[in-house]
């Protein structure tokens, strides 16, 4: 969810082709530590075609420190913690499918391989259901006319 937020990845692909070193834990001048989105890869609008359709700056995701449970940073190093050795390489990939055999204590919560790209879809879309967020199919651009629409009616 993070990453769609703050980086605007598509929960399908983009984020299956995401690598563990295509992000990085940083600290600003200030003391404020953040992740910073240093790899970009081909995607559906950026197809490489156009080499100026670069972003100007690198997209981060600075920490929140006012709320520890939903800090991205924390979740990162929660993340980073339950994560195989074997898998902190830069060219690992960065969801791992989940280990389901009730973990025990020192073992990790992830297994040496890859998420699926159908679990990474279905993943966004039970935790948008599971928030209770009130959720609309409607694109903002046709309820931005159904809106002007109306006021000029």
């Amino acid at each position: 969810m993070n990453n769609c937020t703050f980086f605007g990845m598509r929960p399908g692909k983009e984020q299956r082709d995401l690598y563990w070193g295509d992000l990085q834990l940083k600290t600003d001048s200030e003391g404020n530590c953040f992740i910073e989105f240093n790899i970009e890869r081909q995607t559906k609008t950026r197809t490489g075609e156009n080499p100026r359709n670069v972003r100007e700056k690198k997209p981060k995701m600075y920490e929140d420190k006012s709320n520890a449970d939903r800090c991205p940073v924390n979740t990162y190093l929660a993340y980073k913690e339950h994560r195989p050795t074997s898998m902190m390489t830069d060219e690992s990939p960065f969801y791992l499918a989940v280990n389901n055999e009730n973990p025990k204590p020192g073992q990790m919560w992830f297994k040496c391989s890859r998420l699926g790209v159908n679990s990474l879809r279905s993943m966004l879309k039970n935790m948008i259901r599971d928030s209770g967020l009130e959720t609309h199919k409607k694109t903002c651009k046709s309820q931005h006319k159904k809106a002007l629409g109306s006021e000029a009616g």
